[in-house]
């Protein structure tokens, strides 16, 4: 049972990223289509967005206040690295692309 918690929990992030990335990149595509200066600032921004998402999965499902220390939020951050790299940054692109044949 913990099991099919842990793959729900891993699919919602995974959606939480995604919906996020395409979020930001509506807000910051309007401004600024220039492709340099808008993945830092999505990227980042989802970054940022994930790991305090993190920590209150922390702090609701395993009672740590990991989120409220600078070293807490600092290990949430590397934690999130890769899946907002990775799935924020497929997403970003594939929007980005769209966005171009547009």
């Amino acid at each position: 049972m913990a099991d099919n918690q842990d793959i729900l929990k891993g699919v919602i992030q995974l959606v939480i990223i995604v919906v996020v990335t395409l979020i930001f990149f509506a807000i910051f595509s309007k401004k600024n289509l220039n492709f340099k200066k808008l993945i830092p600032l999505v990227l980042i921004l989802v970054w940022i967005s994930i790991s305090i998402i993190l920590g209150f999965e922390y702090l609701i499902f395993r009672d740590s206040n990991i989120l409220f220390s600078f070293d807490g939020f600092i290990f949430l951050m590397k934690e999130s690295l890769p899946m907002s790299l990775l799935f924020g940054g497929l997403t970003f692109f594939i929007k980005y692309r769209r966005s171009l044949k547009a």
